[in-house]
């Protein structure tokens, strides 16, 4: 049977061939992607079944949405925690009564361990007994089954879950039956009862059991639905939904069929044709390939075709065109016009449609239509109709021959012309639409002229990739004549560029950005030509995947400044020019040379009051003051560009400093300020669609979830965070969300998933194509600190000794080096090395001199930091002043698990001080540190808190102690072992 996940390769597909135009695929099996939410759903029922508490859970779904490939995933998940596992499904085609039933009867019996056995008494024998005719498994033997007497059944029944739940109390189990749909009538009173019996016996007693059934849409009046309403009704039974995947989804599932990056042109089509259904995507790819449909641009892949023109499994449409058999031939007619307006349409478009050809009265078009509701294939809303099912409208759209196809699309377009020819703006896409179809029926000047305002038309709603698309259609309509000239084919290209540049499809932009700058260069158009230059390095520094610190090419919009000389009235391109190379320095990461490009840009703009000039300019400044940790000029700066861009109509241009503010906001400790940045970016960013610049406010949020300890909102930030990845390909947000999440991860004693979360870094094709080299150094910092942390054997102290040497060597300072240097300075207390803090402290007082206290990425309190740095090096009274600013910032930042660690780090260095009189001032710091601990889950410091309290009043007599609760998870061993540790304790205790 087919896997329902999509990742079965088809077997007749060979290799696919490579050649000029088209794409070569090679197929290999897809990974399983997405479904996060249902896997954790799963996971944390499995975690209630482990400690004795049943469920059942249902889940439906049409064919080939991957209910099978995920209770595969969650299956192997359960046997990794000791779980038996049966896998069972029923089957369409064998007419074998209690299957699989029997299946999981004689796989209980093989695994019953003895002593459970001879607890079951009779009902083992029974069972075994009423399997022994059929362990063959012959027809006749299972056809012996379904004619035994009703209390023989009842018997059964009795033994089945007696010894189901019994075998499940002796080991946790998980039942899955699968294509519950085709199951017969014995095996659903099977189920039935067992899960019955199950509800019955978890009010009285312990059942580490889960039943997992998949199933698809059935008949309300059929066997399996009377089950299922019956089994809803339990209240340990959940019903888990599945939709199709989403778009960043399916870009991961597509990376595993070809071998350029997918383009979200290729992603948004098999998106809109198989509404995310993993089989179907799998079985779109196929017929893209076998119709020669997918092209490379740019190192993107992309594709010729229409979603509507996309084939669907036949398993899926053929039930669908012998539904649509019973309408009358009048009727079916009808519905496959109606499919070729869309989805939903208007009962007048229908009508004028319908009319043109047949002079179909009113009255008879709505009784055909209302046939087609009876029949279960419509709805009506008002004066729309709609298809029940987007498949619907798909079969019906399929069924006449292209050249058919072709002639209805020509038909409506006249038609809808003819309706709407008092406001034809506000139909323009529908008639353009119909005349791009309607192939070689629409005479190219009129596809041009409707496709060009249908670009334009588009692009004012930021439907960009509809845009581009009628651009597209406009060129191609135009290829072989000379409808358009160079000029005018220079502009279509940069027109369809910016669409999927706006779009955050790379490769189909930079093709297009590349034959408009040829097409300019023929003309001597030097305005387009720079105006195609500043884009393309925008796209560079955003959306194309060029390294951090690499500089692109900005040589041709250094000879078109140039070209321009000092002509004043070419001063506002010089700006603009100014502006955008700026822009290039500043990725490259030479901030100083992009602060003066851009003020002398921005003189510019100001000297010709050029309000978007300046708004571009003072954006790029306060990028570079980032950079350069001049957190507060650069929120000025950035104040100052939003106030520019307001005054223009450019929504696009206010949305850039709105995405950025969070970060320095986050940094400089103003968190309630943040947040309601990324709420107004959010809103703004809904109009514009620019969910790159957004991935980086969300990443904000990552950051500021883990400052204040609110770990679960930090995983669904970072979530939402690496779907906008997905989505733009910007992959900044991921850097800094993942990186978030590590630390909050390492905070909790989760080592094994902050590694996880480094590892998405890392790993080529997940978020960065290829990581930089400045960032892997970062990341492997971050890596020596999860050891330091792990291991504390003189072997990986000496390791991570040595590698410290080597890292402190290094002096940057830029917005990714705090964390760094706060992760050396951890590393170095954990593995007691005062030596080589001497470097990062001088680095990070510089930092916090310029007002930051909180680290991007891996997340610290810089001023707690500097003062275990001042600890180490014995610097009392420093390291006194930055422990006592770090807990009055993390008082009031709500930073708990920073001021937690304050107090403890504080309480270190009292006791490493050895001041007479300090005992109990340790105490009390280190009970507020252990009590915000414990609520946060904080395990590691949990017991750092422990060990340092047992060391303190080992010093003290015990009627001296004070009042100083421990955390109750710590057995009275543990504390034993830290007191007698305590009673050696040294000078400075970690």
């Amino acid at each position: 049977m087919a896997q329902e996940a999509g990742v079965q390769v088809d077997p007749r597909v060979d290799g696919w061939k490579y050649g000029h135009a088209s794409v070569g695929l090679v197929r290999t099996t897809p990974p399983f992607v997405g479904r996060r939410k249902q896997l954790d759903w799963f996971a944390n029922r499995l975690q209630e079944v482990l400690v004795g508490r049943p469920c059942i859970t249902l889940i439906p779904g049409e064919a080939g949405l991957g209910k099978t490939r995920l209770l595969q995933e969650v299956s192997a998940e359960a046997e990794r925690h000791g779980v038996l596992v049966y896998f069972g499904r029923s089957d369409e085609g064998l007419e074998l009564p209690h299957l699989p039933f029997a299946h999981l009867l004689t796989w209980l019996l093989e695994r019953v361990p003895e002593d459970v056995k001879q607890s079951l008494g009779d009902n083992a024998a029974r069972l075994d007994r009423f399997l022994e005719p059929n362990r063959a498994r012959t027809e006749a033997a299972n056809a012996a089954m379904s004619t035994q007497g009703d209390q023989d059944k009842l018997q059964l029944l009795l033994a089945l879950s007696h010894t189901v739940i019994k075998l499940a109390q002796s080991s946790p189990m998980l039942v899955v039956v699968d294509d519950l749909h085709w199951a017969d009538q014995p095996c659903l009173d099977s189920l039935g009862y067992l899960a019955f019996a199950v509800a019955d016996a978890a009010v009285r007693e312990s059942i580490p059991l889960m039943i997992a059934l998949t199933y698809r849409p059935v008949e309300l009046e059929s066997r399996v639905a009377y089950l299922i309403a019956r089994l809803q009704r339990e209240r340990i039974c959940d019903t888990l939904e599945l939709t199709g995947l989403d778009e960043s989804e399916i870009y991961d599932l597509l990376q595993g069929v070809v071998p350029a990056r997918p383009s979200h042109q290729l992603i948004a089509t098999i998106s809109e044709a198989t509404q995310g259904n993993p089989l179907f995507i799998q079985e779109t790819v196929h017929h893209l390939k076998q119709g020669n449909a997918l092209r490379e641009r740019s190192g993107f892949v992309v594709t010729t075709s229409p979603a509507a023109d996309l084939r669907l499994p036949e398993h899926v449409t053929g039930a669908i065109v012998s539904h649509t058999q019973g309408l009358s031939e009048e009727c079916r007619q009808v519905l496959t016009l109606a499919a070729f307006l869309g989805q939903r349409f208007s009962f007048r478009a229908l009508g004028q449609a319908l009319g043109q050809a047949s002079g179909m009265h009113e009255e008879a078009l709505l009784h055909l239509l209302e046939e087609g509701m009876r029949q279960g294939l419509l709805l009506s809303e008002g004066q729309d109709f709609r298809f029940t099912h987007s498949l619907i409208q798909h079969v019906l759209y399929n069924e006449p021959s292209v050249a058919r196809r072709q002639r209805l699309h020509h038909q409506i377009a006249e038609s809808l012309e003819r309706l709407y020819h008092n406001c034809l703006d506000d139909h323009v896409l529908e008639i353009a639409h119909h005349l791009l179809r309607a192939g070689s029926l629409a005479a190219g000047d009129r596809i041009m002229h409707y496709a060009r305002r249908a670009g334009d038309r588009a692009c004012a709603v930021s439907g960009w990739g509809d845009a581009a698309r009628y651009y597209e259609a406009a060129l191609a309509a135009t290829e072989a004549t000379d409808y358009l000239s160079i000029q005018d084919r220079a502009e279509f290209h940069y027109r369809a560029g910016y669409a999927y540049q706006r779009d955050l499809d790379v490769g189909p932009c930079l093709d297009h950005y590349e034959k408009s700058i040829a097409a300019y260069r023929l003309t001597g158009d030097v305005l387009g030509l720079a105006q195609v230059l500043m884009e393309k390095i925008r796209v560079h520094t955003t959306l194309a995947p060029v390294p951090f610190g690499t500089l692109v090419d900005v040589q041709p919009l250094e000879e078109v400044l140039e070209v321009l000389g000092e002509d004043e009235e070419a001063l506002g391109l010089r700006g603009r020019i100014v502006a955008a190379i700026a822009d290039a320095y500043w990725h490259a990461s030479q901030t100083g040379k992009a602060d003066r490009m851009t003020r002398q840009a921005l003189e510019i703009g100001q000297q010709i009051k050029d309000e978007r000039l300046c708004a571009h300019a003072s954006y790029v400044l306060a990028l570079a003051q980032m950079q350069e940790l001049r957190l507060h000029e650069s929120l000025e700066t950035y104040h100052n560009a939003l106030t520019y861009a307001r005054r223009t109509d450019d929504l696009r241009l206010q949305s850039w400093p709105l995405q950025r503010m969070p970060m320095p906001l986050t940094w400089l400790g103003r968190l309630d300020e943040a947040e309601a940045r990324v709420l107004e970016a959010y809103e703004l960013t809904c109009k514009t669609q620019d969910w790159a610049g957004y991935s980086l406010a969300l990443a904000s949020l990552v950051t500021a979830a883990v400052i204040k300890g609110d770990f679960e909102v930090a995983e669904r930030h970072t979530q939402e965070t690496i779907r906008m990845v997905s989505r733009s390909r910007y992959l900044w947000g991921g850097l800094i969300a993942l990186s978030g999440l590590a630390s909050a991860h390492a905070l909790r004693g989760a080592w094994t998933e902050a590694e996880q979360a480094l590892d998405m870094l890392v790993e080529p094709g997940r978020i960065f194509p290829e990581m930089g080299a400045v960032l892997q150094d970062d990341i492997r910092v971050f890596r020596q600190l999860l050891l330091a942390h792990q291991d504390a054997s003189e072997p990986v102290k000496a390791q991570l000794a040595a590698y410290l040497r080597d890292a402190v060597k290094e002096e940057r300072f830029d917005n990714g080096s705090p964390a760094r240097y706060c992760a050396l300075i951890e590393m170095s207390d954990l593995i007691a090395v005062p030596s080589m803090v001497v470097q990062p402290y001088r680095i990070l007082s510089r930092v916090a001199e310029r007002g930051v206290l909180f680290s991007s990425r891996w997340v610290f309190l810089i001023p707690r930091l500097l003062g275990v740095a001042a600890t180490l090096r014995r610097w009392w009274d420093q390291a006194e002043a930055h422990f006592e600013t770090a807990i009055d910032v993390a008082m009031r930042s709500g930073a708990r698990p920073e001021l937690g660690r304050a107090y403890l780090d504080y309480a270190r260095m009292l006791s490493a001080r050895g001041k007479i009189g300090d005992c109990h001032r340790v105490l009390d710091l280190t009970g507020k540190a252990a009590a915000i601990f414990d609520e946060l889950g904080m395990e590691p410091f949990i017991r750092r808190a422990a060990r340092l309290t047992r060391a303190m009043q080992a010093r003290l007599p015990r009627t001296q102690w004070g009042h100083v609760t421990l955390p109750d998870r710590l057995i009275d061993q543990e504390i034993d072992v830290l007191f007698d540790m305590a009673q050696d304790s040294t000078a400075f205790l970690g």
